[in-house]
C-alpha cells in the first residue's frame, strides 16, 4: 500500500511539474470544449487511472490535482466536477481487476 501511494505521490508530481492542467485548457480551447465536456471526459480519465491505480484513495490523490483546476478554467461547476471525478475514481475501482477493495472482499468470504 505505501509503495502505491509513493508510485502515485511520483506520478501525480511529474503532470504537475509538468503542467499538464495548461495542456488541458490549451487543448481544449482549440477543440471547443466548454466545462460539462470536459466534465465527461474527466470522469472517463479518472475511470481509467483509478482501474490502474488498484486504490481509490490513491487515484483521488493523482486525479484531482490534474483535472480540477482545469475544470474550473473552462467553466466546469466545482460541485459536479468533483462528483465526475469521485464518482470515475470508484467506477473504475470496482472494474480494476487489481482493487484492493475486491481483493479484500473475496479473501474474506468462506470457501
Amino acid at each position: 500500500m505505501i509503495f502505491t501511494f509513493i508510485l502515485i505521490g511520483l506520478f501525480t508530481k511529474l503532470l504537475t511539474v509538468g503542467n499538464i492542467g495548461s495542456g488541458f485548457v490549451w487543448l481544449s480551447t482549440q477543440l471547443g470544449i466548454t466545462g460539462s465536456d470536459f466534465v465527461v471526459f474527466t470522469f472517463i480519465a479518472s475511470t481509467i487511472i483509478s482501474m490502474g491505480t488498484g486504490a481509490p484513495i490513491a487515484a483521488v490523490f493523482a486525479v484531482v490535482p490534474i483535472f480540477y483546476p482545469p475544470g474550473i478554467m473552462l467553466g466546469a461547476k466545482a460541485a459536479v466536477l468533483v462528483g465526475a471525478i469521485l464518482s470515475g475514481v470508484f467506477f473504475g475501482d470496482a472494474m480494476s481487476p487489481s482493487s484492493q477493495v475486491i481483493n479484500t472482499t473475496i479473501d474474506t468470504q468462506d470457501p
